[in-house]
């Protein structure tokens, strides 16, 4: 399927609570900062971090997509407006299971945003932001043109990255990015990631089915494609609402990897890796996804960005 034909119409909603929050180009220009959009996924037990979560961003002077995978208490839902959110439904058959698994999801972000030149900034509701990721990020992007997704590593070791990047107006601008091949696999985290969408959103894209389907067991394969690809596949919208409303009534929780960031790691990201072939900091994979690593603690209380 080219890529010019995916997501060409927004994904409905399955939770008829959320209908009207469907995803749509307005929603995600709504939620902009700059060229970027940052965007987290919460159920109805994450409000209160996803609370927290938008609130630094608003004393940060920045904008956010907050996808639901359930239906939250009113109370949240409105909080979470008036601080800047932008909410939209995302209860596709993983999400409504297992938050963490948004990855159909993030696909559908990632599809709208490309059509608008936007790039992805995905982190977990749990993260405490301290900085402004933003002018690190434009100023990793000038330095390394070639990099489309920017991962954080929980390895820790004694020789973490020390040389600071400079920006286009002479500031300082946070640190160099770490050495992609000195990373051990599973240690890259996808609980904060950076998808740069030019040129490459049809590898991304492709990326992020892999990590959805690298979430699911082998009983979730099974039960989620019994007749071809993952549900966000479709383009169609009557195909599309029909697929999801399958997929989510066949797939159970232990369906789904207890830590999907191991077999992605291992089965996506670490597939067919090795050096790039022009810049020494970065990787490729076989998914030809040119991946770095961020440096720690620059603008999050986590400790891997």
């Amino acid at each position: 399927m080219p890529p010019s034909a995916w997501m060409t119409a927004p994904p409905p909603c399955l939770t008829s609570a959320l209908f009207g929050l469907e995803l749509s180009e307005a929603s995600v220009l709504a939620a902009a900062s700059y060229s970027f959009v940052v965007v987290t996924f919460i159920n109805a037990a994450g409000a209160t971090l996803a609370q927290s979560w938008m609130r630094q961003l608003r004393s940060l002077r920045l904008k956010a997509l907050v996808g639901l995978t359930s239906q939250l208490p009113a109370e949240a839902q409105r909080r979470l407006a008036s601080d800047g959110a932008t909410l939209f439904c995302a209860d596709g058959a993983l999400a409504r299971l297992k938050t963490m698994a948004a990855y159909e999801e993030l696909a559908n972000v990632v599809a709208v945003a490309a059509r608008l030149g936007l790039d992805v900034v995905a982190s977990d509701a749990d993260v405490g932001w301290i900085a402004n990721p933003l002018p690190h990020l434009r100023a990793v992007r000038a330095y390394h043109p070639s990099v489309d997704l920017l991962l954080a590593s929980d390895r820790v070791t004694n020789r973490l990255s020390t040389t600071a990047l400079t920006a286009a107006d002479g500031q300082a601008a946070g640190l160099e990015l770490e050495d992609a091949m000195a990373a051990r696999l599973p240690a890259l985290n996808v609980g904060f990631i950076v998808l740069f969408l030019r040129p490459n959103a049809a590898a991304l894209l492709v990326m992020l089915r892999a990590w959805a389907e690298a979430s699911l067991t082998p009983a979730g394969l099974r039960a989620t494609r019994p007749r071809g690809p993952f549900p966000f596949w479709a383009t169609a919208a009557k195909s599309l609402g029909r697929r999801r409303r399958a997929a989510a009534a066949r797939l159970t929780e232990d369906m789904i990897e207890h830590w999907p960031q191991g077999p992605i790691n291992e089965r996506v990201i670490g597939s067919g890796i090795a050096r790039h072939p022009t810049d020494p900091r970065l990787a490729r994979n076989a998914g030809n996804v040119t991946i770095g690593v961020l440096p720690s603690l620059q603008y999050t209380t986590a400790l891997v960005t």
